[in-house]
């Protein structure tokens, strides 16, 4: 008899053995991006969950969610089969979404007013669907902690030293930068695209759109350091067009506070239009250029 257990435990441990595994375990926690949003065609809620358990309130607070209620949402994901989910057609009015990013799989679903319209016009009760079962239990599990409330950015700048001296998370950072080579330089090859976010930094140089962007994991350490050096320009008070003699366009965002600033060769911009806030603003950039070639050595545009 005891035999005979000892057999159907074997194979059982075989059967959970071949057992696929969803994306969202196969990838580290580090690595692990959840989103949801829902919307009542008045106003909207949203919320990022990072694996490490920072989260991102309605776009203006950052809340903690404990390994408990990550591993539920994770539970929900699982109980909605969100990998066969399907999603419904473009439309104007976001309804709801839930996406979830692991490693190399990233996948979203929404549902839009447009797309519900068409059944509920019919004045039948409707049942609820796999997607918005899922993203009410998202919001069920997060409310919670999301009523507490927590830190946010009263200004870009604001932000920037929050991030800096460790009050707000990295994750809650996200920087553009594009340089690409105006027309009549002959640089042809000297452009590239750096992005900034969830903790990460991707590389692509100008004119590789499409391929797979050189990605590094930053540690905490450096996004600080990135953020202060930032700070110190107060981006805020740049002018929202400056000069350079290539295309350069910078956008930094926390939250629902952002920056973009655009410098090229324009009409009646000259170097020195704009005085301090230009050499600001070219220091910044020539910083930035440093930083991405020191991230990424291998980089075409790096050499």
């Amino acid at each position: 008899m005891k035999r005979m257990l000892l057999i159907v435990a074997v194979l059982s441990l075989l059967v959970s053995a071949k057992k696929p595994t969803r994306p969202w375990y196969a990838a580290p926690r580090s690595d692990l991006k959840i989103t949801a949003d829902r919307s009542d065609n008045t106003k909207g809620e949203s919320v990022v969950i990072y694996g490490n358990g920072v989260g991102i309130w309605n776009n203006s607070v950052q809340i903690r969610i404990d390994a408990q209620r990550v591993n539920r949402i994770l539970a929900a994901f699982d109980a909605a089969h969100f990998e066969n989910l399907p999603s419904a057609k473009e439309g104007e009015r976001l309804r709801r979404r839930a996406g979830i990013r692991a490693g190399e799989y990233s996948r979203e679903v929404f549902d839009t007013w447009e797309s519900d319209e068409e059944t509920e016009g019919k004045k039948e009760k409707r049942k609820e669907n796999a997607l918005e079962k899922l993203v009410n239990s998202i919001f069920t599990i997060v409310m919670p902690v999301a009523k507490k409330g927590g830190p946010g950015a009263a200004s870009l700048s604001g932000g920037l030293k929050a991030i800096a001296s460790n009050q707000l998370a990295p994750e809650t950072l996200t920087i553009i930068l594009l340089v690409k080579p105006e027309i009549r330089q002959s640089e042809a090859g000297s452009g590239f695209l750096l992005h900034i976010a969830d903790g990460y930094a991707t590389s692509t140089p100008y004119g590789a759109q499409g391929q797979n962007p050189a990605r590094i994991k930053l540690t905490d350490s450096q996004i600080r350091d990135i953020a202060g050096r930032l700070a110190t320009v107060e981006p805020e008070t740049l002018p929202a067009n400056l000069y350079a003699t290539n295309y350069e366009d910078l956008t930094i965002t926390i939250f629902n506070r952002r920056k973009n600033v655009m410098a090229r060769q324009f009409a009646a911009m000259t170097p020195t239009k704009f005085g301090e806030a230009q050499k600001r603003f070219d220091t910044l950039i020539a910083w930035l250029e440093e930083k991405r070639a020191t991230l990424f050595p291998q980089s075409p545009s790096a050499q």
